[in-house]
């Protein structure tokens, strides 16, 4: 066989590999088709929807974030500038594509289903990119992937994902709803996980109380919110702190199991989601010199639910940390920070609420004069960069954008950076040593390399038996 027709073949089968059908058989191939430099280095990525330096800097001059303290000690740190609009599966699409919004595809929370129906929430079938796992694939890395927004049905990849469909999220209640099908890849490994999950009907009360001062009143409202309400504190903190706990688990599970199996992936990304929805209804607690007429026994009750978030993060990140050795660079981001509105939330409509009540409380009109709606705490295109370990150079600054992160974790794993990326490789917060051993090399794009497209209309290559026999010749399949 002809390397042309070889290499040919090879593309067949990562087009098979990157296609988002849920149901797809299609394997990762046995060996890379990208060259790479051996670096040596493997990644954790830590996600944080929201987070800000405004609330994490005084965190640290109090010595109460002791993790992300440690990393900003003996690495870097930096802005990392969001991009307009600020919606979340846009921008967590662009950190994991490198693309803007145009490119991938995914532009806002929810689109419509092309036939008059509900909205559908923002999912893999509408990307129209490479992700940067799909990349590391293809040079060979292994990756471990989870709750990364906008990643249902789940993708075949070189290792396993855990899509963001696993739980009942505030969004996917507002949207289409949760799925039986697609949920992880493998395919099977969703009912490994089910017992993990955490049912916001049945919340973790202890975990929650961590979070937040609950009286008698406040923890009555929680508990009667059978779906969430957009922008009431309560339910949305009890929906997105239960995803959070959720992916936390998964997230522990996965890595205990991959050091059993010879050791943790490649590549791992996490998300973190409660503290955007615990930023925007509780802010005005966090920051009351912005707002007026705040109650002073709900404000010294409830004024450190958000930093509680942080804290809360800080020691997952400590867990994470445990079984990463000294290879590994650590990078925690945020797609975007937070400041004040200056707007209290406010009694909300009492028919929308009955809606989303159950119980007794639901046919209190009394109880509803006290169930505040509203947003005290809006986005700010200021989020975070925090960068430690392995190569980081310790001290280092940078001013970063979500374009830069796809081109600096492939140069940190040795694989070409590709020219039509819109971002840079932040050569800053890199040791001199290792810029000049694994030199950034480049190619003029993923995209005809891993053909994301080609089969999409059809997969009829993948039934072809001429094709199969060729490709097991070559080992990419058994």
């Amino acid at each position: 066989m002809t390397r042309s027709v070889a290499s040919a073949l090879a593309l067949v089968l990562l087009t098979l590999t990157a296609c988002g059908e849920p149901e797809t058989s299609a394997r990762a191939p046995a060996e890379p088709v990208v060259d790479s430099q051996a670096t040596g280095v493997k990644v954790l990525l830590v996600g944080i929807d929201g987070a800000t330096f405004s609330v994490i800097d005084p965190l640290l001059e109090a010595g109460e974030l002791p993790t992300l303290g440690g990393l900003i000690g003996d690495g870097a740190r930096g802005v990392l500038r969001s991009d307009r609009p600020m919606r979340s599966p846009a921008l967590w699409t662009t950190v994991s594509t490198g693309r803007d919004r145009e490119q991938h595809g995914i532009a806002h929370f929810t689109e419509d289903d092309g036939e008059g129906g509900e909205p559908v929430l923002a999912n893999s079938t509408m990307r129209r990119s490479l992700n940067l796992w799909d990349m590391l694939g293809a040079a060979g890395r292994t990756v471990g992937i989870v709750g990364w927004w906008a990643t249902w049905p789940a993708e075949p990849v070189r290792g396993w994902l855990v899509s963001d469909r696993m739980t009942r999220s505030r969004w996917s209640e507002w949207a289409d709803g949760v799925k039986q099908e697609g949920l992880t890849y493998p395919a099977e490994l969703a009912d490994e996980l089910l017992p993990l999950i955490v049912d916001p009907l049945d919340p973790p009360l202890d975990e929650i109380r961590e979070i937040i001062d609950l009286d008698e009143g406040d923890e009555a409202e929680l508990l009667a919110a059978q779906r969430p309400v957009r922008a009431h504190g309560p339910s949305v903190l009890k929906f997105a702190l239960s995803t959070q706990i959720t992916y936390e688990r998964i997230t522990d599970h996965m890595l205990a199991r991959a050091e059993t199996e010879g050791g943790r992936p490649d590549f791992t990304a996490v998300f973190l989601i409660a503290n955007d929805a615990i930023s925007h209804t509780y802010w005005h607690y966090h920051e009351p010199e912005s707002f007026e007429r705040l109650d002073p026994d709900r404000l010294a009750r409830l004024g450190p639910v958000v930093a509680n978030v942080y804290r809360r993060n800080d020691a997952y990140l400590a867990r994470l940390l445990e079984g990463a050795d000294d290879s590994t660079v650590t990078i925690v981001i945020s797609d975007h920070g937070f400041k004040a509105s200056g707007k209290l939330p406010t009694p909300g409509a009492k028919r929308r609420l009955r809606e989303a009540f159950s119980g007794d409380f639901a046919h209190a009109d009394d109880t509803f004069d006290n169930v505040t709606v509203g947003q005290s705490g809006v986005h700010h295109p200021a989020g975070i960069f925090i960068a430690g370990g392995g190569p980081i150079r310790p001290g280092a600054t940078t001013e970063a954008t979500l374009f830069d992160l796809t081109p600096t974790l492939l140069a940190l794993m040795g694989l070409p950076v590709a020219e039509d990326l819109p971002g840079r490789v932040l050569t800053e917060i890199l040791e001199p040593e290792f810029l000049e051993r694994f030199p950034i090399r480049t190619v003029p794009t993923y995209e005809r390399i891993i053909n994301r497209k080609a089969l999409l209309a059809g997969a009829d290559a993948e039934n072809d038996e001429s094709t199969m026999e060729m490709l097991r010749s070559l080992g990419y399949i058994q």
